[in-house]
């Protein structure tokens, strides 16, 4: 007899459960729409930055540093104008740099950045982020 009470208990609740669900998927899907639309339209930020190093590990890292001696660490470049980073010959690809490493005629060099900040994911299938993206780069004068 006991069973007979709980099973209209677990129907609401999965009724409730399943709701929830698909209210969360479509408040994701319109959160992607509007984030991508508002990213776009963001302005960009100036920064004149050193080039110190590309890595590509649990994502990719475009390293500068300022000439306060601040420390950046930027999650994508996409000006293809300047090749940060580099596939690394056969011989030097590891586990480690996946195939990649930082275009070493360009460490050290000061570029003129323009960036701004695009929800991503912080790392192949982690958690959403509002992380630095390069929009423009060009050697400084």
């Amino acid at each position: 007899m006991k069973k007979q009470h709980f099973f209209p208990l677990f129907i609401a609740l999965m009724a409730t459960l399943l709701a929830c669900e698909n209210k969360s998927a479509t408040t994701d899907k319109t959160a992607e729409t509007t984030t991508a639309v508002t990213a776009d339209s963001e302005k960009t930020t100036a920064l004149k930055a050193k080039f110190v190093s590309f890595t590509l590990g649990d994502a990719a890292h475009f390293e500068f540093d300022d000439a306060s001696g601040k420390h950046w660490d930027f999650a994508d470049c996409r000006d293809t104008t300047v090749n940060f980073a580099i596939e690394l010959p056969s011989k030097e690809a590891n586990s480690e740099n996946q195939g990649w490493g930082a275009a070493k005629e360009l460490q050290g060099k000061w570029f003129d950045l323009e960036y701004k900040m695009v929800e991503m994911p912080e790392y192949p299938d982690g958690p959403m982020a509002n992380l630095p993206v390069i929009v423009t780069a060009k050697a400084a004068k």
